[in-house]
């Protein structure tokens, strides 16, 4: 089978293969899909099915080729690498301690 991902820092769809076969009209597992999968305006990225743990990568693409899935540690095109959203926070606090202590000085 084929998958494909979108990856937003090239532009290009990642695409990934796996040994998987179907039978000719033949469904997919139901898969479990994140609480927000079905809603309206919800991209495929966020909660489309999961990539299998045995698709390797075989090239990229201008378009989509198989199913589109959520990308191994990607969501929406955020790095979610250990500690880059706990980075993100404590520079947001950073910045707005900072602010709070300019904001009381000048008074």
């Amino acid at each position: 089978m084929r998958y494909s991902c979108f990856n937003p820092t090239s532009g290009l769809y990642d695409l990934y293969e796996d040994s998987t076969q179907l039978p000719v009209n033949g469904d997919l597992p139901v898969p479990k899909l994140a609480s927000q999968a079905g809603k309206v305006g919800v991209p495929a990225i966020d909660c489309g099915r999961p990539l299998p743990v045995e698709a390797r990568h075989v090239g990229t693409s201008w378009h989509a080729d198989g199913f589109i899935v959520q990308c191994r540690g990607q969501l929406s095109g955020y790095d979610e690498s250990p500690g880059s959203t706990s980075l993100l926070w404590i520079a947001g606090a950073a910045a707005a301690a900072a602010l709070v202590y300019v904001l009381l000085r000048k008074n």
